[in-house]
């Protein structure tokens, strides 16, 4: 898949979430609080949110840099852009706005933001040095960018990429680690992309899946709905069925999981 074809692949995939994320659990709305308070935005700053989403980011952005301030949403999905306008219709939202924008290629003067956030989206872009590297040219001097990434959960209900191989699927989870696997290794990804003063913080935070139905709801919400789109049709209940199992395995007998989501954020300076 070429690099074009895939940003329009995950584009599509968010699009196809956008009425149900972060709805089943309230995820990403607590990751993406963290990811605002490691910026450490002032009132009146304005900022960027790349890969936005549906404003897990970009609402406690706005709070925080209040009226005198702005922010501005962009995804690469038109779905969840019309998601989020809506959110911020709806919700009088003054101060933010979204925009449908690619993150390696960013529609903004040089030195146009105070802070730029990207949170857990630069996992799914195909070129993350010029991702980074539109970030740090889009802030002012001495800006700051807060950028966020997954770092495991227990127990481990990621197992559907193995699953998915199994049933004829595709396994994204496959192949060498990802640079942003350890501090050092995300701290370096940044330093490499011009960023200095660079530091990481580790965020966690407990979640309870109250059933199987639940668990199940929640993988078609977000990125790992991927493995049920690429199935193959005939493979696609019996790949639900095994999933099912799997999860009843780390659950109690009512079904319940309680699991311990963690992240990594890094912090730089432009």
């Amino acid at each position: 898949m070429s690099p074009e074809a895939r940003k329009q692949a995950v584009a599509g995939l968010f699009s196809r979430t956008a009425d149900t994320y972060d709805s089943v659990l309230p995820f990403f709305m607590h990751f993406g609080e963290r990811t605002v308070t490691a910026a450490a935005l002032a009132p009146g700053d304005h900022v960027l949110d790349v890969a936005c989403g549906l404003g897990a980011s970009v609402f406690p952005a706005a709070k925080a840099v209040g009226p005198s301030g702005h922010v501005t949403g962009v995804d690469l999905a038109p779905g969840v852009i019309e998601g989020l306008q809506r959110r911020i219709r709806v919700g009088s939202l003054t101060n933010a706005d979204a925009q449908v924008m690619d993150a390696e290629a960013l529609e903004f003067p040089s030195g146009h933001f105070d802070a730029v956030i990207c949170a857990f989206g630069i996992m799914f872009l195909p070129n993350i040095p010029q991702a980074l590297s539109e970030i740090r040219r889009v802030l002012r001097p001495n800006g700051c960018a807060a950028v966020a990434v997954w770092a495991g959960a227990t127990p481990n209900l990621g197992f559907l990429g193995e699953l998915s191989a199994q049933f004829g699927g595709v396994n994204f989870e496959s192949g060498p680690p990802p640079r942003w696997k350890d501090d050092a290794g995300f701290s370096a990804l940044l330093e490499q992309a011009g960023f200095s003063s660079v530091w990481v913080v580790s965020e966690e935070a407990s979640f309870e899946v109250r059933d199987a139905d639940t668990w199940w709801r929640w993988q078609l919400s977000h990125g790992a709905r991927v493995y049920w789109d690429m199935m193959p049709d005939e493979k696609r209940e019996a790949f639900r069925g095994a999933a099912m199992a799997r999860y009843a395995e780390l659950a109690d007998h009512g079904g319940r999981s309680v699991f311990v989501q963690r992240a990594r954020i890094a912090v730089g300076r432009s």
